[in-house]
């Protein structure tokens, strides 16, 4: 493999988690920055991306890396994806969540404000429902 392509793919891949741990650092230290924990389960796959990557940075010529050490990064290759749903899928889990509450408080107020709402809803939810 070329060499300079290598390199260019090296150098992403150093710059990539650089950027990635002063983002991290930013969210961390700063006071006036909160981040819900959900946000940093949606950046831990980069960060195993770049550790995968920098792992195998000793293999990238002639040397063959040892049969372990492939399935090991095969591993965390093939997994950081199914990862990535599963924590986007908790993120809108938990979004659902929240606009329900929110849905629902804002429902409760409009009642209590105009009763006559809660009838037209009731109205409409029973001539749908015997369509």
């Amino acid at each position: 493999m070329n060499s300079g392509i290598v390199i260019g793919f090296d150098a992403i891949v150093i710059f990539s988690l650089f950027f990635g741990l002063l983002v991290l650092s930013t969210a961390i230290l700063s006071s006036r920055v909160h981040r819900s924990p959900v946000w940093y389960g949606l950046l831990a796959p980069f960060f195993m991306y770049d550790i995968i990557f920098i792992l195998g940075m000793g293999y990238q010529n002639e040397v063959d890396p040892p049969l372990g050490f492939c399935a090991f990064q095969a591993i965390l290759l093939y997994s950081v994806p199914g990862w990535c749903v599963h924590i986007c899928l908790v993120f809108q889990g938990n979004l659902n969540s929240f606009r329900a509450v929110v849905a629902f408080d804002c429902f409760v107020i409009l009642v209590r404000r105009h009763p006559i709402v809660l009838r037209y809803i009731l109205i409409i939810a029973w001539g749908h429902s015997s369509t």
